[in-house]
């Protein structure tokens, strides 16, 4: 974690996509590594970015049967992934 820190501290691309379209944000849900989810949403993390295949980060949570609890991170944190669903769906009634 304290390396993510410093690497955000040194103004490193939150939003960056790996080969698969994949933010860190997307691979840290993967990963459910909830205090490094904190930090780069402070940074800026990008919460409606789809990966490759389309998929928001709270999707990604969700295909991982762990679903973000308010628990698990920052309060401020969970709303955000949240909205992005009902984004998601709203656009997606709208467009079939």
């Amino acid at each position: 974690m304290h390396v993510v820190k410093v690497l955000v501290d040194a103004g490193a691309d939150v939003n960056k996509l790996d080969a698969d379209g994949n933010t860190p944000l997307h691979i840290c849900l993967m990963r459910h590594h909830c205090e490094i989810i904190e930090i780069l949403v402070a940074a800026g993390a990008d919460v409606n970015k789809q990966d490759g295949e389309g998929n928001t980060p709270l999707h990604i949570s969700l295909m991982n049967r762990r679903a973000v609890k308010e628990s698990e991170i920052n309060p401020a944190v969970a709303p955000k992934l949240k909205a992005v669903g009902s984004y998601h769906e709203a656009t997606a009634n709208v467009i079939h």
